[in-house]
């Protein structure tokens, strides 16, 4: 069973964690949009809030999209074409309630710290232009039925399409994975998957703060060697440093990656820093 923080505006959060299908059923309020475990969703009701929490696992069966506009008639526009490059995959759609619309899409079921990330990466690289800031652990979505604050009006169904099967996301590390197994670019495919190993251990087990860029530098060090590009090894430890529940600034995660590779061929050691 998987809870959600239920919360009746979205300025009154006190922790409430109720069993997700009692939360959605309420037709008033708010709930996080991603699902935690029972062990975390206690967490959670000590400390009063999911906002702002990075270190928990969550569960998702459904990618939302949240389409706003000043104007509604761009926001419309916007939403049937989003629809029309999702129709294969089952999907609902909803009037937020003021000028907006909230698209559903059903996925294969996710589990993890990656997830909100995966989310907005897959969004990202398919070109779909919507709200980003959705995309954290603890954010709150206005339930089915539930009024805006502003209009009184309640959010409702205006599309319901189930057919088809449900999106695959993949993660960051999956595609790495595929991309490893597929392109004959690696200097040393075995030595990439090694690499990749690491790479999952260190999300798994992440490293502490004195230890972080050491740990980034290591990797991005073994990258080089075995071939990635640059880019890749930016886009997969920017990805490992948001799962971190104190992440660095990306410029710092750069900076260990440009150590990496700028001086792989000659440091014994990893810088200082």
């Amino acid at each position: 069973m998987y809870y959600c923080e239920f919360a009746e505006t979205k300025y009154s959060r006190h922790g409430t964690m109720l069993p997700v299908e009692q939360a959605l059923s309420v037709g008033v309020g708010y709930c996080s949009l991603f699902w935690f475990k029972k062990c975390d969703a206690l967490v959670i009701r000590d400390r009063g809030s999911s906002k702002n929490l990075k270190e928990f696992a969550v569960y998702a069966e459904w990618l939302w999209i949240d389409i706003d506009d000043e104007d509604p008639v761009k926001a419309k526009q916007r939403f049937d074409e989003i629809v029309e490059k999702l129709r294969k995959y089952p999907i609902l759609g909803y009037l937020s309630g003021k000028k907006g619309y909230h698209l559903g899409v059903k996925i294969q079921p996710m589990y993890g710290r990656h997830v909100p990330y995966s989310h907005k990466r897959w969004l990202n690289e398919n070109e779909i232009e919507c709200d980003e800031s959705l995309y954290q652990h603890g954010r709150l979505f206005r339930n089915i039925g539930a009024s805006h604050e502003e209009t009184k009006r309640p959010k409702q169904l205006v599309l319901e399409d189930l057919s088809g099967d449900p999106l695959l996301i993949p993660t960051v590390i999956e595609q790495v994975k595929y991309e490893a197994i597929v392109t004959e670019d690696w200097s040393d495919s075995d030595q990439f998957r090694e690499s990749l190993l690491r790479t999952i251990q260190t999300i798994e087990q992440p490293p502490k703060q004195g230890m972080r860029h050491t740990t980034f530098w290591s990797i991005a060090s073994n990258l080089h060697d075995c071939g990635a590009s640059f880019e890749l090894a930016y886009e997969l430890l920017c990805y490992v440093n948001r799962t971190l529940t104190h992440p660095k600034e990306e410029e710092e995660v750069e900076r260990a990656i440009r150590d990496a590779y700028g001086k792989a061929q000659t440091l014994a050691s990893p810088p200082s820093g």
